[in-house]
């Protein structure tokens, strides 16, 4: 399911008590409302991703396109349909093939057998065989979304309807994200700075607690051999 930037919007609106949004404007909490999508970006980089073809760069290493945050998962071959085993450290082929990045010790082939990929650098990863220039792999990549736009009419909150670029499951942290950021603004008014750090609180723990569901169901899922 897909929500609207309005959506958000009007749920802090209602809770700031602000309904008009003269205190807050309407442009004032779209940039919250994109900073806030930044930032569980920057915390959960698979909560936007898409599934997509990459053609390789010839050879061993290869780097994600522009806008594509991680590497979330190696999939398959796009041509033969070979599937791809997933290495997170290089010394299990340095020590197998000494020398695997060189074609003269492991010759470069249109279908990839293994992908290694570390965290440390998560938008750069390694194929081995190394890659021919028609090879082209299926693969899963973290993504950030655009920026939502302004409305038709700036200053009319129900105008401003276009989508934000994450699940559902993100709406409630946004609407915190957007509190906490509003009531920061005031942080001189009594109870203000107490209720920003609130908001900021449970925006936090449901980006830990969306985590903590997916690792369940990951395990689950492992357990089943699914």
């Amino acid at each position: 399911m897909t929500f609207a930037a309005k959506d958000v919007m009007a749920s802090a609106s209602t809770i700031l008590q602000d309904a008009g949004t003269v205190r807050w404007t309407p442009p004032e909490l779209l940039g919250y409302l994109n900073e806030g999508v930044r930032e569980i970006v920057a915390v959960k980089p698979n909560a936007a991703s898409q599934t997509v073809n990459m053609t390789l760069a010839a050879g061993c290493k290869q780097t994600l396109a522009a806008g594509q945050t991680v590497l979330s998962r190696a999939v398959r071959n796009v041509v033969s349909g070979k599937p791809i085993r997933v290495l997170d450290r290089r010394e299990i082929l340095d020590n197998m093939i000494p020398g695997w990045m060189n074609t003269a010790n492991l010759a470069f082939a249109l279908d990839v057998t293994y992908v290694i990929h570390d965290m440390t650098d998560p938008r750069t990863f390694y194929v081995a065989p190394g890659a021919l220039v028609t090879s082209s792999i299926e693969i899963v990549v973290g993504v950030m979304p655009a920026d939502v736009a302004q409305g038709s009419n700036p200053i009319d909150t129900a105008t401003y309807t276009g989508t934000v670029g994450l699940p559902d499951l993100y709406r409630n942290c946004l609407v915190d994200f957007t509190l906490y950021k509003a009531f920061s603004k005031d942080a001189g008014i009594p109870g203000a700075a107490q209720r920003a750090v609130a908001h900021k609180g449970l925006f936090d723990a449901a980006l830990v607690s969306i985590g903590n569901g997916e690792n369940a169901m990951s395990l689950a899922s492992f357990a089943k051999g699914g």
